[in-house]
């Protein structure tokens, strides 16, 4: 996996997409710190290929909760209180800020 600034890729870009099928995922940097991942695809498989990534992302979004849930013994909690919790959220999101 190669290391690519924003700047880099910018200043070369035309020479950086003949070269990304070759080199496969780039992790694409802005002041040293990743910001995206580019990876190459065929035209006849973007679809799956998007979802392969939201299903990942779906994925490792739910083992986060997981964790939090365990580290928070909330893992513990009552159907009613899981109820408790999810109405609590949905009205702090409602109130203006």
């Amino acid at each position: 996996m190669k290391l690519m600034s924003i700047r880099e890729l910018r200043a070369a870009s035309g020479s950086a997409w003949k070269n990304l099928s070759e080199d496969g995922e780039w992790v694409l940097t802005n002041n040293g710190r990743p910001v995206a991942i580019l990876v190459p695809v065929q035209g006849d498989t973007l679809d799956e290929e998007i979802t392969a990534i939201r299903q990942s992302s779906a994925l490792r979004a739910v083992q986060r909760m997981q964790t939090h849930a365990m580290t928070a013994k909330l893992n513990r909690l009552t159907p009613d209180e899981i109820d408790q919790e999810i109405a609590a959220v949905r009205k702090a999101r409602k109130q203006p800020k």
